[in-house]
């Protein structure tokens, strides 16, 4: 039954619920009804973990930040840390830095408005279109048109590519995605998959601080255990390994699904010994290891289109996510593109990496522009 003729034999079930449902039976078409439940019962389980895991880990950072810059710090619990002394305090809960205002980030979710306006500036971004989640056939007639694979992602963020599935070739997958992505949104948006390797280049104030290299989530085969095992070997792994590691938690999904099917495989395939399986073609999953920070010296013309990109959101910290085959050439002359200019970007992804000695301390500046801003305000003020 294809995703419409599931939501359609749930026609007495509310709109977002039976969208919920469906989703779920589709993806555990694919999987199996006990390994579907033992997912959910392990995501369950571990959701907690998952939260302490990232409290811990934004204490290491911002506490190294703060020793760094000389400055009071005192974890207060549930996220929330405290910079400064005595009664000349500033607040930061987790990763989210109080530099850009609350409504520059409300505005910097929507991806079609900024697709658009990245569009008019000449910046390159995908080839897309925005669709109500209800009318998959527009989102089809893209795909036929684009002659190429799409991804489908909900028009509104949602972080940890919730609902992304990309590599889609076909009506039936689309229709699948569709489905999927509708569970977070109600507006969708397809778009053109881009080539190249995807890129974190976090931006404060037009200057780049630092630039990651984000590869596809991968399982090595040992020869004996299932993939659908694998992906709880490497699960557990992370949760038996510092906070950096377990913030993420590998997902099987349906771009998981469908990644596997493409290269002829299963979630009960038994890889060979040493053989690296791609899991999943969203990058948002993966492992520390899968990520590196990028030494080399990007071209001035990528550097001025990314800047471009913040400035046109109107975002001063942000994290411009870019697909590319060159580093040392422009977007447009390499073919790459502006996938996304994430408001309020997660910080730690530039501290899990391969090399953790060599991380950038992207923490260091954003906390001193943070205390610098908040020692002017009180100049301000005594005026």
């Amino acid at each position: 039954m294809s995703g419409g003729g599931l939501v359609g034999a749930l026609s007495g079930v509310p709109w977002r619920r039976a969208r919920n449902v469906a989703a779920g039976l589709d993806l555990t078409r694919s999987t199996g009804a006990r390994y579907a439940w033992q997912r959910w019962e392990e995501e369950r389980r571990w959701k907690g973990a998952i939260v302490e895991a990232r409290n811990s880990a934004y204490a290491g950072i911002w506490g190294e930040a703060a020793e760094q810059l000389g400055s009071g710090f005192r974890a207060l619990g549930d996220g929330l840390f405290e910079f400064g002394d005595g009664s000349d305090l500033v607040l930061v809960r987790r990763g989210h830095a109080a530099i850009d205002s609350r409504a520059a980030l409300d505005a910097a979710f929507d991806k079609p408005k900024h697709h658009a306006l990245l569009g008019r500036e000449g910046i390159p971004v995908p080839d897309h279109l925005e669709f109500a989640a209800q009318n998959a056939d527009q989102a089809i007639g893209f795909l036929e048109r684009a002659g190429s694979a799409v991804v489908v992602k909900p028009a509104a963020g949602t972080g940890a590519g919730s609902g992304v599935t990309s590599g889609i070739t076909t009506a039936p997958e689309l229709r699948r995605a569709v489905l999927r992505a509708s569970r977070s949104a109600s507006r969708l948006q397809v778009e053109r998959q881009a080539d190249g390797e995807e890129y974190r280049v976090l931006l404060l104030d037009g200057e780049v601080i630092d630039v990651v290299r984000r590869h596809r989530p991968r399982v090595r085969g040992d020869g004996r255990s299932t993939i659908a095992e694998l992906v709880g070997a490497e699960n557990h792994r992370r949760l038996a390994a510092d906070g950096l590691e377990r913030l993420r938690w590998l997902k099987v999904d349906l771009d998981c699904v469908l990644t596997l099917q493409r290269q002829g495989l299963r979630l009960s395939s038994v890889p060979a010994r040493d053989t690296s399986v791609v899991l999943k073609q969203v990058v948002n999953q993966n492992a520390a290891a899968e990520n590196e920070t990028v030494h080399e010296s990007l071209a001035d013309e990528l550097v001025a289109e990314v800047v471009a990109a913040a400035r046109t959101v109107g975002i001063r910290l942000a994290g411009v996510d870019i697909v590319t085959s060159e580093l040392g050439s422009s977007l447009a002359r390499a073919g790459g593109v502006v996938l996304e200019v994430n408001a309020d970007p997660g910080i730690h992804h530039h501290y899990a990496v391969a090399d953790r000695s060599g991380a950038t301390r992207v923490a260091v500046p954003i906390l001193r522009t943070i205390l610098r801003e908040h020692a002017r305000g009180k100049e301000t003020i005594a005026r």
